[in-house]
């Protein structure tokens, strides 16, 4: 009887450990970007025709194995539900890097934009939360 019960909350905690967990508010609905490309960009490299369609985050519900959270898996995993969404960019609001027992810092973006850094305390994945705008073209 032990071993069932040890088994099941193995179970358990081995299907909860599979994947990421995901947010996202949408405030105005568009036909998925499937093939286009998700510019990361800073909040200062924002056009007037870029508009805000809604935010995302990426989080980990604290059993996720380490190697399936990596900035680069988490960031595609932000950048795909920005394209279904219908967006064009994003903007990183916050990236909370894994628990690894250094300080709060800053990251700079691969545009030169500031992104707020912030070492969780209890996670060892990163996690990300950022707006998704759409470029409004001339028709």
């Amino acid at each position: 009887m032990k071993k069932t019960i040890l088994l099941f909350i193995a179970a358990v905690i081995m299907l909860g450990c599979s994947s990421l967990k995901t947010t996202i508010s949408v405030i105005k609905q568009y036909p998925s970007n499937q093939f286009g490309a998700i510019d990361v960009v800073g909040a200062n490299q924002l056009k007037d025709n870029d508009i805000l369609i809604g935010s995302v985050s990426v989080f980990d519900n604290g059993f996720v194995a380490t190697k399936k959270c990596t900035y680069e898996i988490v960031l595609q995993e932000v950048l795909n539900l920005a394209r279904n969404m219908g967006g064009t960019k994003i903007v990183i609001k916050e990236h909370r890097e894994p628990y690894n027992n250094s300080s709060v810092g800053v990251g700079i973006s691969s545009t030169g934009g500031i992104t707020p850094t912030i070492t969780s305390t209890s996670s060892t994945c990163h996690q990300i939360k950022a707006d998704v705008y759409r470029t409004e073209t001339d028709k």
